[in-house]
Formats: structure tokens, sequence, C-alpha cells
């Protein structure tokens, strides 16, 4: 096995006497079998202790993707780079005991019951219960809110070993007797690290389109001891306080309330202040410290806290409104609890900070691409491409960012809520395109904190309440919801869905909350293609079918089922007949004539590109020649203007060039490079990455007359410019990391960049 090397950051400025990081690495066939021996050794040559876990296998039964974690001690602000060798591991540091009702590591003994946790820790004893109020909308038996009754049903040990357990424990919450809300927690404890890792997630599973919840609550009550005081600080608020109890904080839309022993008083929210939201409850022998993450932008929030009993308001009952949960829509809630002695060289702090701003395991691009993975991806180099690399980071970096509980993650349609979509509403973009995957590959690429935090909300954002874990309608369910008012007001497409955000976070955490994603994902495309979404007669709809194509690579990556490997066969044969017969892959667009060419650029590209991941999984000729033969639609009129700039839609009034159409162009151009090497496709995407570049790639998204201005007697069209979206940023930023490498290896890049 070739050595790795693996890079961690940790960003806060307090000592960690020790925290855990996961690494998950991609291995070449017959690298790394199961049962090999792996060692990580630190810069000073001492050993870690390690655990291994495979998460898929190559044919020949190796180690495809794996996950590599550790825990080790961590000064202010520093960064670590690690070796990860064949070699004999240390000898097993407290290894946890895990069975279906206990967890056994640092932080203690977690026993679990049909209505609560029990947890005994070094703190002391625990009892941890959740609670709920709400009602059916439009029931039969009246919308009458109740209390509910919450009963644990399952227990899965996911993993564990000497370092980490991870458990999910399955609840649901009953109204009257009948499924209301269903409930998962996560679990992660370590062998030497004091904390809990807790994902919180709520989902509505019913046969109702909505439900209403009126409050969702959990609460630790502290057995026979009592706190006397607390040490708190929250994400937007001026700095840390100290309390005696009661305390009680409220993240209210755009403030903040407090009410502890200075009195009652809020605070208006200042968005620059990157503190981060812990509390940390104190008696003379130790401490429960309670980390969110997110506090202020989840709003409605809440957090109270008396001298026995300590209660997080995932949905407070004193909001203003209920919250309506749709079908198939859920929250999750992250959060840690710590439990630390008085003597303990920990701190609340340091906790609390590490729990919202998690240190960073970063696996570099060269270890990926060691196992054969994200071959396509350029290494960081600001300073030889500063141009490239300071749009990358504005594309990915400035755009809109929804606040409150569930539209945070995603951001604001300017132009679909201008054009009335939302029939008055707001239009939110669903991440198009894959945001959450950009801003992973950006962060591997370049190990920035800013990079991270997107992923890590985006992709939640997109679990949460994009995704449509169950719809009444077969063809709705397990796919993303098309960006719509509310997130969830339309249904779902395969032109608007993908899933290599979904796989990388799966690959990277272990978390089976993806892997359940991706699994229901595969089921609905071989529903979708029994209903006819793929058909290519008598034309193809080149949006769906290519990014079907991607998105079907990227559930086969992971589930590998035989159904789904059969449709994306088929549907590159289909599609290579046709791009034959027809001189490439028209598709028309209504325009009010009949302008020819009909080919699109812009989807012609997705076709390319999702032919290009088939290649690269099955090596399949028909998928390479599918490449090729769509490809020179780029190199002429049929998709571009006689500049060479591509072109959204052809027609007498539409044929300008177009920045989202230029970007997904370099990605198709760069695909056709890879496969066959010939540089006249990266000449061809130079001009178009040359006329992007240009022309700012934010303010000059798509130039289309936007309103008439009346001054006096005259009247203006005045051309709209239309605030950044992920909508088109991540079609951008696709095309050109997938483009830059391609313009690296054959010398062009140099010749648009510039240095100092």
């Amino acid at each position: 096995m070739q050595t790795r090397t693996l890079k961690l950051h940790h960003i806060n400025n307090d000592d960690l006497p020790m925290w855990p990081a996961t690494w998950g690495i991609p291995f070449k066939e017959s690298e790394l079998r199961e049962d090999d021996n792996l060692q990580l050794v630190r810069a000073d040559g001492g050993l870690l202790p390690i655990q291994f876990r495979c998460l898929t296998t190559h044919p020949d039964g190796s180690v495809r993707r794996g996950l590599v974690t550790t825990e080790t001690s961590l000064p202010a602000a520093s960064t670590h780079e690690f070796e990860l060798k064949i070699g004999e591991s240390p000898p097993s540091h407290n290894q946890p005991v895990v069975s279906a009702d206990t967890v056994l590591a640092a932080a203690g003994r977690i026993t679990i019951s049909d209505h609560g946790l029990k947890l005994e820790t070094v703190a002391g004893e625990y009892h941890w219960t959740f609670h709920a109020a709400g009602c059916f909308l439009e029931s039969e038996k009246g919308t009458e809110t109740k209390p509910l009754e919450w009963r644990f049903h399952d227990f899965e040990c996911v993993h564990a070993g000497e370092v980490e357990a991870l458990c999910v424990l399955k609840g649901d919450f009953y109204l009257d007797g009948e499924e209301f809300l269903h409930t998962r927690l996560t679990l992660r404890t370590y062998a030497k690290t004091p904390v809990v890792l807790c994902d919180f997630l709520v989902l509505n599973l019913t046969e109702h389109d909505l439900i209403q919840l009126d409050y969702l609550e959990t609460k630790i009550t502290r057995k026979e001891h009592a706190w006397t005081d607390v040490c708190y600080e929250v994400r937007q608020s001026a700095m840390a306080h100290r309390s005696t109890l009661p305390l009680e904080v409220q993240a209210r839309k755009l403030k903040l309330r407090f009410e502890d022993s200075e009195g009652e008083r809020e605070d208006t929210s200042r968005l620059l202040n990157f503190n981060e939201t812990w509390f940390a409850a104190s008696d003379s022998s130790s401490q429960l410290v309670l980390g969110l993450r997110n506090f202020f932008e989840y709003f409605p929030y809440g957090v109270r806290l008396s001298d026995n009993e300590l209660s997080v308001d995932f949905w407070p009952a004193w909001s203003e409104n209920p919250l309506q949960l749709k079908q198939g829509s859920g929250k999750t809630h992250e959060f840690g609890l710590g439990f630390i002695e008085a003597e303990s060289t920990w701190t609340g702090r340091a906790l609390g900070y590490a729990i919202c701003k998690q240190p960073m395991a970063q696996t570099p691009v060269a270890a990926f691409q060691q196992g054969g993975v994200f071959e396509e991806l350029l290494d960081h180099q600001p300073d030889r491409y500063p141009r490239v690399e300071t749009t990358l980071f504005d594309l990915a970096y400035n755009r809109n960012r929804g606040y409150g509980k569930m539209n945070w993650g995603d951001d604001y349609s300017a132009l679909y809520t201008n054009q009335l979509r939302g029939k008055g509403e707001i239009i939110w973009n669903n991440l198009e395109g894959d945001h959450p995957f950009h801003a992973w590959r950006l962060f591997v690429r370049t190990g920035l904190f800013q990079y991270f935090k997107d992923y890590r909300d985006s992709i939640l954002h997109w679990a949460d309440v994009d995704f449509c874990d169950y719809n009444s309608d077969p063809l709705h369910s397990g796919a993303l919801r098309v960006h719509s008012a509310g997130h969830w007001t339309a249904g779902t497409s395969p032109c608007h869905n993908w899933a290599e955000g979904f796989r990388e976070w799966y690959f990277e955490t272990g978390n089976p909350r993806p892997k359940e994603i991706l699994e229901k994902m595969g089921d609905w495309v071989v529903r979708r293609a029994e209903a006819g979404a793929f058909k290519t007669n008598p034309e193809p709809y080149t949006r769906g079918c290519g990014w079907g194509l991607i998105q079907m690579a990227a559930i086969q990556e992971v589930v590998g089922r035989e159904d789904i490997r059969q449709i994306m066969l088929k549907l590159c044969r289909d599609l290579l007949d046709y791009c034959r017969e027809n001189n490439g892959l028209t598709m028309t667009i209504p325009t009010g004539g009949s302008w020819l060419p009909r080919d699109n650029a812009f989807h012609t590209a997705t076709v390319v590109m999702g032919a290009y991941r088939t290649w690269k999984l099955y090596g399949d000729t028909t998928a390479r020649d599918l490449i090729t033969a769509a490809a020179e639609s780029f190199m002429d009129e049929r998709t571009c203007t006689p500049e060479g700039i591509a072109v959204y839609i052809t027609g007498p009034e539409q044929s300008f060039p177009m920045q989202q159409a230029a970007g997904f162009a370099m990605a198709g151009l760069a695909c056709a490079y890879y496969t066959t090497g010939e540089e006249r496709f990266i000449r061809r995407g130079m001009r178009m990455l040359e006329y992007c570049l240009d022309r700012g790639m934010i303010v000059d998204q798509m130039r289309i007359p936007g309103e008439f201005i009346e001054i006096g007697d005259d009247v203006i069209l005045n051309v709209m410019m239309l605030m950044p979206n992920t909508q088109l940023l991540s079609y951008q930023m696709r095309g050109i990391i997938l483009f830059m490498k391609a313009a690296h290896e054959t010398g062009m890049l140099e010749q648009v960049d510039y240095k100092f």
C-alpha cells in the first residue's frame, strides 16, 4: 500500500487534551485488505490508536473506500500531518464494549429504555427524555394540539472499536396511538474524549401531507446532585457570561433574548461575530457541557437551565407559529454533550468550541488520487493561478444564504421569485447543480473552513428539507424536490436531482443517513426509468438524461445495483444512437420559432459528463463513444456563437453568449480531453474560460432584460443583475473545477492567468 499523508487542522484557540478525527480514504484494487494492519504515525514518529472500517470493496474483495478514525491531543490553533501505512497498530486503548443496550466509552455508560436514556458518567447520573406536542392538520380527529408520546423501537450499532462507537436509536412520537413523527438519535462516543456527539433527526413519514408541531424539546435531568452556576456563550453575542441558575436563552429572528442572574435583556445579532454557542453547568466536582451548532442561524431555538435540568427547545413553545412539516421532510439538530470532572484539564469553552467548530480532518487531493478518486482535480495553487482561484472562491462563498430553522443552508432565487413561479412566495434554489459536492471538493483542495462549513450546512439542508424521504406518490418518494416556494411545493425530476454530495458525505463519515438516502434515491431512479423518464424517442430531454447518468454513477459507487447499471448502459446506447442520427443531441425549447440548430450546450454537457462518469465506472466503450460524439457539438455553431462561446438557447433573440452554458461546455470539453487526450478540446474551452473570467462571473450571470424604469416621459429597459445564487454559481464551479487540470496539463491555463 502506498503511504497516505493525512491532515488535521484545529482552528480554535483552546488546547484539546484529546479529540477524535476521521478520514475517508480511497484505495486502488488489491492495494488493501480488510484484515491488513494499518499504522497512523505522528510527525515525531509516535503511533496513534487507529480504528478502520471498510465501506465498499473492489470486485476482488479488496478495500475500495475506508474510514480511519483516531484520537489525538491538539494544541490551540494547530495543524498536523500524519502518515497512514501498513504496519502493526499500537496496543488497544480502553476498547469500548458495545451491545444492544449499552455504549461504554470515556463519556460514560448509556442505557436505553422505551421512553428515554440513562447516562451514567463521571459527572453523575442523568435521565434523558424527548417531548413534543402537535396535531394532524385537516384530520378527521380534529386539530386540537395534544402532547405526544415518544417510544423507542430500534437500536443499530453501526460500528465500534477501540476509538469510536457509532449507534442509531430510532423511535416515534405518537398522537392518540397513531404514528406522528419519526425520530433518530445518532450517537458517537469515544474511548478517551469525554463527549457524546449527537444528531437528532425528526421526519414526517406519515400519510399526512402536513403535520403541525407546536413544540419539540429534549430534557436532561440530573439525579441526586444540583448545579450551582453556568458559564455560557452564544454565537452572535458579544462575549462569554457567567451566571447563577436559572438561565434561559432564546434565538429569535435577528434577535437574542437572555434571562439570567443579571436580569432580562435582548441583543441584536452581529453577523460577523463568529464565536460559538455552548453552556457549561457546574458544581464543585463536575461540569456538563452542551455545544449547539448553528443556534442563531436555526431560529427559533431555545435553551433552559435550572439547578438540575437542561432543556433544549428544538422548536420552542414560545415561537410565534407552530412548525408545519411536509410529508417526507424533517430537521436534524447537531449538538454535543461533554461530561468532565472539576480537576480535569478540559474546559467548557474548549469542548463547546470543538463541538461547534470541530477540528477539520482533510484527506488531501494527492491521497484521493493515490486511490484513483478525483483524478480530474487540480491541487490548490493560488500563487500560480490567482485569477482562477479567486474566482472559484467568489463563486463558492459569495451567495445568498437563508436563515431560520428550515431555510438555513439554502439560498433565495431572485430570478424565479421575480418570474412569479412561487405565486407571490419566495422561491428557494434547492442548491441546484450539487452545491454541497462543489463545496466539499474545494475543501479537499484548500482545507479552508469556509468550504467545510458550507458543505456541512448545505448537505444537511438537502437531507432534511429538500430530500423527500417518503411520499404517497412513489414517483416523488426518494428524490430531491425541484426548486420551489417553501422548499417543497414542487415535485421531483431527474433533471433536478443530485447524488454526488451525498456520496461524499457517506464516504467521509460512515454516517448511515446518506447511504439510506442513496438507497432510496436508487429505488426512485428505477421507478422513474420504468415510467419512461429516460426515453430518447422521438428526442432526448438531454438535461434529464445527463443528470440522470451523473446521479446514477454516484449512487452506484455506494450501492452497486445491477438494475441501475443496466439503465445507465442502455441510456448511453440510446443517446449515442440518437446523437449519430441527428448530428448532435438536439433538444427543442419553445422559443416561438423554428430556428436551427437546436442543440443546447448546457444540456448536452450534462450528457457528456454523465457518460464520462459511466465510462470511468464501468469502462463501457459505448459511453466513451458518446463522450466524444456529443462533445463535438461544442466545437462549432451547433451550440456556440461564431466567437466560440456557448449559448443556452439557439434562436434569433436568444443566441447570445452565456456563462452558465459556457461553464458547462468547459466541463464537457474537459471530459472529452480526459477521454481522448486531444488538446483541441481544451483550446476551444479556453475561449469560454477567458470569456467567463472577463465578465466577472458574479454580476453577469445571465443577461436577461429585467425591468422597465420610467423617468419623466422616458422609458428605459434595464438589465437586471441577478443576485448570486447556487443555481448558477454551482454550474460554473463544476465547469471550472473539471476544466482546470486539463488546462494546467496542456500549459494553457497560464495564458489567461497572471502572476505578480
